[in-house]
């Protein structure tokens, strides 16, 4: 195509091309940052909807739960001692009364895990698990003392059961401290 068919071309189609051009710089000017914008702002949108559909609980919602797991665990491990030191002879099923309590406080500990994995921050979540695992350790070694006095004979069994109750209070009243701690 040589000058003269150009110069006919724009003769021709002069107007659409000076249309054609002027959308095209508009477009450039105004239209191209528009879509920039916008599809940083979705992206945000997007970021953010992810962040609230996680399910999961943090500042005061937290606190109330694990305060709630607190007193659930302590009312548990409670009933099961005291279940153990009325209804069982602990001279002679001393091994099978101490494996199956260590069991059911293990079983404690992972019903904990399953129930608050999902819902709580990762970090969170270690830093919370290691508080109730250190918290329910020390208990067991307390309770342990309690049942070995008992099969002993150095204490009865309402006061082994009142050791049982005194302690589990202090274990839910030591753990709800540390919980408050976290969040202040």
């Amino acid at each position: 195509m040589g000058v003269r068919e150009l110069l006919i071309y724009i003769e021709n189609h002069g107007i659409s091309l000076i249309f054609m051009s002027g959308i095209g710089i508009a477009a450039w000017k105004y239209a191209i940052p528009f879509f920039k914008e916008l599809t940083r702002m979705l992206v945000e949108l997007r970021k953010f909807f992810e962040d609230f559909n996680r399910d999961i609980v943090s500042g005061k919602g937290l606190q109330l739960l694990l305060i709630l797991k607190c007193q659930e665990i302590r009312w548990s491990i409670e009933k099961k001692y005291i279940e153990y030191i009325l209804k069982n002879s602990i001279k002679k099923n001393w091994d099978s009364i101490i494996s199956e309590l260590n069991g059911y406080t293990t079983q404690k500990l992972i019903n904990f895990d399953e129930d608050l994995h999902d819902i709580i921050d990762k970090i969170v979540f270690k830093t919370i698990r290691t508080m109730f695992k250190a918290a329910i350790e020390r208990s067991k070694m307390h309770l342990y003392d309690v049942l070995m006095e008992l099969k002993n004979d150095e204490t009865n069994h309402e006061n082994a059961q009142r050791a049982v109750k005194i302690h589990m209070q202090n274990f839910q009243n030591e753990l709800i401290l540390e919980i408050k701690s976290l969040f202040d």
